[in-house]
């Protein structure tokens, strides 16, 4: 049974790093394309 404990803390804390990452990660690309200026569509300028 310690055995099994054992490894439950083991998963848990890769599952926990694991889903603590790819929090970290859509943060940081949601921040990214934040700043990011808004895309203007100039083909329509352009054409006459």
């Amino acid at each position: 049974m310690d055995n099994f404990i054992g490894f439950a803390d083991v998963a848990g804390a890769i599952i926990a790093a694991l889903g603590l990452a790819l929090g970290l990660e859509w943060v940081g690309l949601y921040g990214l394309t934040s700043l990011m200026p808004i895309r203007r569509n100039h083909s329509r300028d352009t054409q006459s």
